[in-house]
């Protein structure tokens, strides 16, 4: 993610305040990176869909996002991304019942 911090974390209050171009925006400029983190776990197809679920747990919990708590829009990008990597992995060890 090239952009600085201040950016994406701009981008994400307004997508928390329902400016779909903000997250578009947003979407644009992080995906590149999640995806290749995703696919240095998982399968090109598992870290696709995976992907798709990070971005919609984002956007769903984007309106609460306040970057004055500490927490940057990049942690929690990367906090969603690391969640579903580790339950794809996971889902893939378990034996099957």
């Amino acid at each position: 993610m090239r952009d600085q911090p201040g950016d994406i974390d701009g981008l994400l209050v307004a997508a928390g305040g329902g400016d779909q171009s903000a997250y578009a925006a947003f979407y644009d400029r992080t995906a590149p990176t999640v995806l290749q983190m995703l696919c240095a776990a998982l399968d090109q197809v598992a870290a696709e869909r995976a992907a798709l679920r990070v971005y919609l747990r984002v956007w769903r919990t984007a309106p609460s996002f306040n970057p004055r708590s500490g927490r940057s829009a990049s942690d929690v990008l990367m906090s969603a991304a690391l969640r579903e990597r580790a339950i794809q992995t996971i889902g893939r060890t378990e034996p099957r019942s």
